[in-house]
């Protein structure tokens, strides 16, 4: 299953990453949701060093936008920076610390965030009026769907696999030529059990060669014994 979930199953950050939560809102995250209740703002005086020194590089990237360019760069016009029209105080600073109250609306002890953090990419402002799944209730993507998306794209890559040749590379899927060098690693295949041990081109062209020392990684893992033939594949750059 996919490791992270988003709304309506497209992969995209939050725009709680810079823009602080407001009281009231209802956000979404790993298919669970919330409400913030509060946000608190942290005296200055309680301010971490790290804090400090992002207020000290905030200042900076604003007399640096000052000095070097009037007009604003394209991205910025469809996404302002949160620092424009900052006058440079700590009281109005957009990027202040500051704790956000939230409460599971399955019930449960409120949860405690501070903001700004990287975590917030991944806590979506959702509407009163969302999708859920009909069957278990879950925001739109349920684990259901996604575990069904998952076994079809896991499928498809099975089914490629299934379809690669006798002697033909693992990466590609082309034919391995005897003029063309080529690695083979003995044992299970990884990529599918019960398969031929699996071969790769050593050329750079078409990613095989990285391709075989991905799968190389693996193979060590799994075959410790084997992977102490030095020589087993010949000079690693070959």
């Amino acid at each position: 299953m996919a490791d992270r979930w988003y709304p309506m199953g497209v992969p995209s950050f939050s725009r709680l990453a810079h823009e602080v939560p407001e009281p009231g809102m209802l956000v979404a995250h790993d298919r669970a949701l919330y409400r913030v209740i509060v946000v608190h703002e942290d005296h200055p005086a309680n301010w971490a060093e790290k804090d400090r020194n992002r207020l000290v590089q905030n200042r900076r990237a604003v007399e640096e936008r000052k000095r070097h360019r009037a007009r604003p760069l394209p991205r910025e016009v469809f996404y302002p920076s949160p620092l424009d029209g900052w006058d440079g105080s700590e009281e109005t600073w957009p990027n202040r610390p500051r704790g956000v109250e939230l409460q599971p609306m399955a019930g449960g002890k409120r949860l405690h965030a501070g903001w700004p953090h990287p975590g917030w990419a991944y806590w979506y402002p959702v509407d009163e009026h969302h999708p859920v799944c009909a069957s278990c209730g879950e925001p739109f993507p349920c684990r259901e769907v996604d575990a069904a998306k998952e076994a079809a794209r896991q499928m498809v890559k099975v089914e490629k696999l299934m379809a690669v040749g006798p002697s033909c590379c693992w990466h590609c899927g082309e034919p391995i030529t005897s003029r063309q060098g080529a690695r083979t690693f003995p044992g299970e295949n990884l990529l599918l059990p019960g398969g031929p041990s699996p071969s790769f081109h050593q050329r750079k062209t078409g990613g095989c060669l990285y391709a075989a020392k991905e799968y190389e990684k693996k193979w060590r893992e799994a075959n410790p014994d084997l992977a102490e033939t030095a020589d087993l594949f010949g000079p690693a750059d070959a």
